[in-house]
């Protein structure tokens, strides 16, 4: 809920920055590329990082209770950490992408 401003600010801020120097926003270039990157971060940790963290905290409380950690904990973690290696490393891309400008 705190980095919606936040997210929402680099977008609008980068687009006028992009239209005020002239940039096409129109076609698959390296802003576009960029852009859709960034919202393929955004879908993953909405659609499923943030869905995973919370089924990971309701069986965290399971394993508090019996003692033992569940199967079902073991699977969200490795889902959590494979998505969320994907989530951190398209910023990477996106970095790449709008310091080379290579298209």
């Amino acid at each position: 809920m705190f980095t919606i401003p936040g997210l929402v600010l680099i977008v609008v801020s980068g687009s006028i920055m992009a239209a005020r120097a002239g940039m096409s926003m129109s076609g698959l270039n390296w802003l576009t590329l960029s852009l859709i990157v960034f919202a393929i971060t955004g879908v993953i940790w909405g659609a499923i990082l943030i869905p995973l963290q919370q089924r990971m905290i309701r069986h965290s409380k399971q394993c508090l209770e019996s003692g033992t950690i569940s199967k079902a904990y073991r699977d969200a973690s490795r889902s959590w950490a494979v998505f969320g290696i994907a989530a951190t490393l398209l910023p990477l891309v996106i970095l790449y992408l709008m310091v080379t400008k290579g298209f």
